[in-house]
């Protein structure tokens, strides 16, 4: 995670105030050019506009944490931050944290910014992080509390546009493929994932095993610690957790 300067030259101005919102260009500039996040060749004129959307926020405390494009990717595809930032005084803001990201080719996994960066809970935060290849698209999903420890993200894979899939396949004669459905919920400082995973004959996608589990995480003293991996019958976490039948 970079070092954040606190000198008063890296203060700067934002002007949002509710809960949650979009970021515009103009909104993030005070931030981008106190804080060197803009490439000494950026053209504002060329490459944004003013009111262009680039992100989107939201308040935790009298903290701010956003998910914004990154400045110097000339097409808006690649490359974005997740940034913090919290009041000091006189009006003014100063950066907390940032974590520079880039997706894996460009952004297929996401329908719009609050589908890309969401508020899971009071405390914690989603992004997803978009890998392609031919005609495929899948992400890396990280849950997050602050973004200064980033690193210790609870993170897990998805196939996309399909509901939290993952896919992974041996290779040679009798390859077969592991296919896990991922489901989660926050309740304090408490993760708790559900996997439904599925054993496939590749070359049929016969199933060959199926074993459900429940792994839970928690967050102590900002740093990530597994709690618990449990196997389960596979229409209890189901039914009991996210409420289905």
């Amino acid at each position: 995670m970079p070092n954040i300067s606190v000198s008063a030259d890296s203060l700067f101005t934002w002007t949002a105030e509710a809960d949650s919102g979009y970021v515009t260009f103009a909104m993030a500039m005070d931030l981008f050019e106190k804080n060197d996040l803009i490439s000494a060749d950026f053209n504002k004129g060329t490459t944004f506009e003013s009111s262009d959307t680039i992100g989107n926020y939201y308040r935790t405390g009298n903290r701010f944490v956003m998910c914004i494009e990154d400045p110097n990717d000339d097409y808006m595809s690649s490359s974005f931050i997740v940034a913090e930032i919290e009041p000091v005084e006189n009006g003014h803001f100063r950066l907390v944290a940032r974590k520079e990201m880039a997706h894996a080719n460009y952004d297929c996994c996401n329908e719009g910014f609050f589908d890309r960066f969401q508020k899971c809970s009071p405390a914690y935060f989603l992004v997803k992080r978009c890998v392609t290849g031919s005609d495929y698209c899948g992400a890396f999903l990280y849950v997050f509390r602050d973004v200064a420890h980033f690193g210790e993200a609870v993170h897990f894979w998805a196939d996309m546009p399909a509901e939290l899939t993952y896919w992974f396949c041996e290779e040679g004669r009798k390859a077969r493929c592991l296919k896990a459905d991922f489901e989660f919920t926050v309740n304090g400082d408490v993760l708790t994932v559900y996997m439904h995973e599925r054993t496939l004959r590749e070359s049929t996608r016969k199933v060959l095993s199926v074993r459900d589990y429940l792994r839970t995480f928690t967050f102590s003293d900002n740093q990530r610690v597994p709690l618990k991996s449990v196997e389960v019958k596979s229409a209890e976490p189901s039914k009991l957790l996210f409420g289905r039948k």
